[in-house]
């Protein structure tokens, strides 16, 4: 199972590569084919780490960002775009799925250390699940982010860049939110109290508050435009480095 893994993980990663290439390169079928490819060999990839530890992979920091590359590469060949120049966001995706699969490298050799009790709670599933596809999510945001600061001057795409990262933005705080409602079940049944002040609770009210003020800084004042974008494109590596310190500490 451990070889076979390997070559799933090995081939997802060769093959993300080989669809930002082809991007660079504007050949879109042959992106479109690379790219789905990698969504197979990753998402087989993920069903040998449930087969091998008899859980989903939500848990440990090295599953948690092998779903995040399937998610963000699921929204890239979902979400075509069709700019006739580069930088596009699909440019800024797939920089960012070689970037967290290439942080994956520094966790394969981090045994599991979570225990092995209550892993079907459906709480602590939501939980865990929710926060990983709001880091996705987020992530997705931060690319319409990062695009609307390269094309902020073109009044004409300026407009829907900005709303969609919004968009994607709402989703991941609704995620999170969903999240955070979970866990606090998850610790009343478990705890007998749904909150107490510690390294993890601090981490999820800065998570959401992040996410919050970027939803909420003015939209129709001029002067914020740089910040919005500033503070979006920021917010998906932010809270993926945020929860990579949070899983290895």
């Amino acid at each position: 199972m451990i070889i076979l893994f390997q070559i799933l993980y090995g081939g997802s990663a060769g093959l993300y590569i080989l669809a930002f290439c082809l991007h660079l390169l504007k050949r879109r079928s042959g992106e479109r084919a690379a790219g789905f490819a990698g969504l197979v060999c990753n998402l087989m990839a993920l069903v040998s780490l449930y087969l091998d530890k008899g859980r989903l992979p939500i848990f440990e920091i090295f599953d948690v960002l092998l779903v995040v590359t399937f998610v963000l590469a699921g929204l890239v060949g979902i979400r075509r775009e069709t700019g006739h120049t580069l930088p596009d966001i699909a440019f800024w995706a797939w920089l960012t799925v070689l970037l967290i699969m290439g942080s994956t490298l520094f966790f394969v050799f981090i045994p599991p250390h979570m225990n092995r009790i209550d892993v079907d709670y459906p709480f602590m599933l939501l939980f865990h699940g929710a926060r990983v596809l709001g880091l996705a999510f987020i992530l997705f945001a931060s690319c319409h982010y990062i695009q609307y600061l390269v094309e902020r001057n073109s009044p004409q795409i300026r407009g829907g860049t900005i709303h969609m990262g919004r968009n994607y933005a709402f989703l991941s705080v609704l995620l999170f939110l969903l999240a955070e409602y979970a866990g606090m079940i998850w610790c009343l049944e478990g705890w007998a109290d749904v909150w107490h002040w510690s390294g993890g609770f601090f981490m999820s009210t800065a998570i959401v508050l992040y996410l919050v003020l970027i939803l909420h800084l003015p939209a129709a004042r001029r002067g914020y435009e740089k910040a919005r974008g500033v503070i979006g494109g920021a917010s998906g590596y932010l809270i993926a480095a945020l929860m990579i310190i949070r899983h290895t500490t």
